[in-house]
């Protein structure tokens, strides 16, 4: 019995930070899966006259301190240092582990410039990379009410939404972005996204489409139309738009996004060979895109290849902790592998991200029965599959069923064994009882037979007695016995004579 599921896909995205004061964006196109939101927007370094680049900052000054050992120079304005302090705080932040320095550094420029929208953006990024969404969102809101036409920080507080589940509301943070900048594509995608998380996929498809009159080469919109027909089911029209952005798209061919969405078209078209090919060019393009590691595992599983399944999706648990379906079909790669203490706990994340999802209690009871053969437990998780209402609640009679059949087998087959273990430990006590007997009887004889050898020999060694004259003495003769007086002559019976 085998069963797996996919529910959702989340992309992982590069954070935008901004630095100087000079607002520019570049990002990854999103992935493609349930929610492909730009969640944040990462920055780029700053040319602007007066700031520097981060290439340009020395080790000390990018991790938000104060290089002590550069000379004196002249005295900054309150706005450049600020300026410099947020360029320092940005540098940071491309490595994780600078989000605390960074965070402390732009704390200080916005309590001095509470009005910094920039360093109230870059905070909410700090705050988002040590997880801290309660504090990042309060940063980006002040980030709005400094500037509303920051519109990267839309993006990312429509990320945060969706990342909470929360469509409804990313949908009005896209919105309030698109109004203050219609030309800004990330905010255009994440309500797309939006949309589609929502299931209102023809309102999905006429924003897409208004996004592209706006810009013909946006390749996250393509990409995202093209999801909208493969969940609609028209397959050959997101094939045409995904080949269409592809072949005639400038950067098309070097988009993962456009790529694993065209091995997904090509999935459900039942074209393996060539979806395999489409995820393998998407991740060649981009090694961190999930939903692409996700999709290819679902052909691995298909040929049962558990180990480079296993590779695959270790990797994406590495990106997206958080995901799901990634911890699903790893459950069931570890169980392919042998793995099965790892296909619990990858069957009990499952569980812990989404108690709702009783696909994974299914996939619990199919290794706790057929692999470990821990019946009662994989009894008990058919029961909680069928409680939940899974999909195949109709068939866990039968699951059942053929488990306890299985059960009941394997507990005669165990008795079987017993007593043909303990037939055997009987029989080989009793020759073992025997041999020991053999041997005592064994001992006993020659014990015997050594005394009988030691007395003969005590015997042959006693003195033969002599007599006076040294001569040995003569044994006397035997004394002849009387004979007897014949009896008196008469009637033998009447010794009287009468």
């Amino acid at each position: 019995m085998t069963s797996r599921s996919l529910k959702s896909l989340s992309s992982m995205m590069g954070l935008t930070l901004i630095l100087g004061g000079l607002i520019a964006c570049k990002k990854k196109p999103p992935e493609a899966g349930a929610d492909e939101t730009p969640t944040t927007v990462e920055a780029v370094p700053t040319t602007e006259a007066g700031g520097v680049t981060a290439a340009e900052m020395g080790t000390d000054d990018a991790w938000g301190g104060a290089d002590t050992t550069t000379a004196v120079g002249p005295q900054l304005s309150p706005e450049e240092r600020q300026r410099e302090s947020v360029n320092s705080a940005a540098a940071a932040l491309t490595n994780p582990t600078g989000a605390p320095g960074a965070a402390a550094t732009l704390r200080d420029v916005t309590r001095e410039a509470p009005d910094n929208a920039i360093a109230w953006y870059n905070l909410g990024l700090a705050y988002e990379l040590q997880g801290s969404e309660l504090e990042a969102r309060k940063a980006y809101l002040s980030a709005i009410q400094a500037d509303a036409g920051l519109s990267e920080t839309y993006v990312n507080l429509g990320g945060l939404d969706m990342k909470a589940g929360k469509y409804g509301s990313a949908e009005a943070q896209y919105r309030l972005g698109i109004r203050n900048d219609d030309e800004n594509m990330d905010l255009w995608s994440g309500l797309i996204s939006a949309l589609r998380a929502q299931g209102r996929l023809g309102e999905a498809e006429r924003e897409a489409k208004n996004a592209l009159a706006i810009n013909t080469n946006a390749l996250d919109v393509y990409a995202n139309l093209g999801l909208i027909y493969i969940e609609r089911g028209q397959l050959d029209l997101a094939n045409f738009i995904i080949q269409k952005a592809i072949t005639t798209v400038t950067g098309g061919k070097e988009n993962a996004s456009l790529h694993q969405n065209q091995g997904r078209v090509y999935q459900l078209q039942a074209k393996s060979a060539d979806a395999r090919a489409s995820f393998e060019t998407a991740l060649e393009l981009d090694p961190d895109l999930v939903s692409a590691r996700l999709w290819l595992s679902d052909y691995l599983l298909d040929n049962r290849n558990y180990e480079d399944t296993v590779a695959l999706l270790e990797h994406a648990r590495e990106l997206d902790p958080d995901n799901s379906a990634v911890h699903l079909n790893l459950g069931i790669a570890y169980r392919g592998v042998g793995r099965y203490e790892d296909s619990v706990k990858a069957y009990q994340a499952v569980i812990r991200l989404e108690p709702q999802n009783a696909d994974p209690h299914l996939n619990l009871g199919i290794l706790y029965g057929d692999y470990v053969k821990n019946y009662d437990d994989a009894v008990a998780e058919y029961e909680t599959y069928r409680s939940m209402g899974g999909a195949r609640a109709d068939a866990i009679e039968d699951y059942i069923a053929k488990t306890r059949k299985e059960q009941e087998k394997v507990k005669k087959l165990e008795e079987r064994r017993k007593r043909l273990e303990k037939q055997k430990a009987d029989q080989e006590a009793a020759n073992k009882a025997l041999e020991d007997q053999q041997k005592r009887e064994a001992e006993e004889a020659a014990r015997a037979e050594a005394e009988a050898a030691k007395a003969a020999q005590e015997a042959a060694a006693q003195p033969t007695p002599e007599g006076t004259d040294g001569t040995p003495a003569e044994t006397p003769a035997e004394t002849p016995a009387p004979e007897e007086a014949p009896a008196p002559e008469g009637d033998a019976g009447d010794p009287w004579g009468g």
